[in-house]
């Protein structure tokens, strides 16, 4: 999945909604319901997660609705053991 988001990156934008779409919804078999309006910037803090696998479902997500997005993480997620 990581492979695809950063192939989509260096293309063009809406094709990189459409595969990230695909996966989303035909793949995964994700359905959508947003409630909230569409403002030009958010802030989304989340926690606690389900799963590690929060964070890449979340960014394909926006990516399927052709948002740009980006994260922050704490400094002891980036460790080398």
């Amino acid at each position: 999945m990581l492979l695809l988001m950063k192939l989509a990156s260096c293309i063009d934008m809406g094709l990189k909604q459409k595969i990230c779409s695909f996966i989303y919804y035909k793949v995964l078999g994700w359905k959508t319901k947003v409630t909230v309006p569409d403002h030009p910037k958010y802030i989304i803090c989340c926690g606690p997660h389900t799963s590690n696998w929060d964070l890449f479902i979340g960014k394909l997500f926006y990516a399927a609705i052709g948002r740009k997005t980006q994260f922050m993480m704490k400094k002891e997620w980036f460790f080398w053991p």
